[in-house]
């Protein structure tokens, strides 16, 4: 037993130590924070896009550290979670509810918005290619799209031709619920598929 409890006294400072770095990143005000930043940068970069301006240098690269440190919190939220769940076993009902209730879930609707990523940036980046297909298999049957030269989603479903302006609503059409489209759709490279977000994490890294 004294092994067990000397085993327990260990978990306990490795929980602390986990709550520790997780806590400034579970703080709502921060991430508030972080996105009225990047919306102002945002709408920055946009007013150089619609006049076809080049966005400069310091602009995309305040808004792809932004975005990092956005996803950081939402990653933070996954990371607690799984904390959380993990711990289930050992905890009362009571206290399952206390800790369900200190986590409430983020109101959008089954999809997650990308903070200022958008297809376009993919293809400015030269991340992909434009006219690119995208694919997406579903319960057997295969779903194609096209990504249009100007960063549109050209999709084809029950024998009607639609445009969207992003891959989650392409995906939406599809589904008939809100969907995150960048972990939905695919790109077949070879034998391997990549879902669109592992694009999005290397121009985010590469911060292009």
């Amino acid at each position: 037993m004294e092994g067990i409890r000397a085993k327990i006294e260990q978990v306990k400072l490795l929980i602390e130590e986990i709550r520790s770095q997780l806590n400034p990143l579970l703080n709502n005000t921060n991430k508030m924070d972080k996105q009225v930043q990047l919306d102002a940068v945002v709408k920055m970069a946009d007013k150089f896009d619609k006049i076809s301006t080049e966005v400069p240098t310091e602009i995309r690269t305040l808004k792809f550290k932004l975005i990092k440190e956005i996803d950081q919190f939402k990653e933070a939220e996954t990371l607690y979670q799984e904390l959380q769940n993990t711990l289930s076993p050992f905890l009362n009902s009571k206290e399952k509810i206390e800790k369900r209730q200190k986590i409430k879930p983020s109101s959008n609707n089954g999809t997650r918005k990308q903070f200022g990523v958008k297809v376009k940036d993919l293809l400015k980046a030269n991340l992909i290619q434009p006219n690119t297909t995208i694919v997406k298999e579903v319960n057997g049957q295969e779903y194609e799209a096209l990504i249009t030269p100007n960063g549109k989603i050209k999709l084809i479903h029950n024998s009607t031709t639609t445009t969207h302006n992003s891959l989650s609503l392409a995906a939406k059409e599809i589904m008939e619920r809100p969907i995150n489209g960048w972990t939905w759709w695919e790109i077949q490279e070879g034998l391997t598929r990549r879902n669109l977000d592992y694009y999005r994490q290397k121009l985010i890294s590469n911060g292009k």
